[in-house]
């Protein structure tokens, strides 16, 4: 299978809030886009012609999807994934923008549902896909190094599971350019858990209840596809064995587990809540 390698460009478009602080942007994923309801930054693919720049790409994509205007101000970083069910390989290359007008309103296109900020580091490990935490931990260190310097010990993202997943996400992004079996792993089950979160939407929206606990429902099928990708990826775990380098394929396969049992556990106490919520 050839695989098409594509650049995309990311947005980390930051503005101060009204207490002093910086806040960075994020959208929501539509509920009917293939990966729905995820948070990202905006960003796109530079498919406008062969010879579009990455920075002419950043604007048109930020334009296209939150209807604003900014300026690129720093390079951050960048990293790979697959995409099309194991078809293309993209590489995002991310930039610290602000705002070309502080005043402008965000608009977002029909493949976004919502909008927000996120104003510390650790919300954006909570809030986003592992790829993005560690751009979004970065600029947050850009803006204001002395508050968020990961060098400084007391700080919580000095804590050693953060640092041990920033290794092994690098790890991972070298893994990505020497071997595709990573691509044979996600592209088998990937398309079926969203299909499989779809069904369960599909079918608790007949309930009478749907419209008065939608959110509910929506977190019960998002727990039920969690479950099913950890358990798709526990039973592919083997396939490593076919890799370049098997025990970094293991590594990425564990650390895929171990985020959505994160995932998991947070929609957990979401669903907990939401129940009392309903009950008192």
């Amino acid at each position: 299978m050839k695989i098409k390698k594509v650049n995309v460009a990311g947005g980390v478009i930051y503005s101060e809030g009204d207490n002093g602080e910086y806040k960075i942007l994020v959208i929501q994923r539509a509920e009917k886009d293939h990966w729905p309801h995820y948070w990202e930054f905006p960003r796109g693919k530079c498919d406008a012609g062969p010879n579009e720049s990455l920075i002419h790409c950043l604007k048109r994509e930020v334009k296209e999807e939150a209807g604003i205007d900014v300026i690129p101000e720093k390079f951050i970083d960048k990293f790979s994934y697959t995409a099309d069910e194991g078809k293309r390989l993209s590489t995002q290359h991310n930039f610290l923008c602000k705002m070309k007008d502080p005043n402008q309103k965000i608009k977002l296109s029909f493949e976004h549902q919502d909008f927000g900020y996120i104003m510390t580091p650790s919300q954006g490990e909570l809030l986003l896909l592992p790829e993005m935490k560690k751009t979004i931990i970065k600029a947050f260190e850009m803006l204001d190094p002395e508050k968020n310097s990961t060098t400084q010990p007391e700080h919580a993202l000095t804590k050693p599971d953060v640092i041990e997943e920033i290794q092994i996400m690098e790890e991972y992004l070298n893994y990505l350019q020497e071997d595709n079996t990573h691509i044979n792993i996600m592209s088998t089950y990937v398309k079926d858990s969203t299909n499989k979160f779809n069904q369960c939407l599909k079918k608790l929206s007949q309930h009478p209840i749907f419209s008065k606990k939608r959110k509910l429902l929506k977190a019960i099928c998002k727990q039920k596809q969690d479950f099913y990708e950890i358990q798709q990826l526990k039973s592919r775990i083997g396939m490593c064995n076919k890799s370049t380098n098997p025990e970094k394929c293991r590594i990425w396969v564990k650390h895929l587990i171990q985020n959505l049992l994160k995932s998991s556990n947070i929609n957990q106490k979401t669903i907990d809540k939401l129940k009392k919520g309903f009950s008192s």
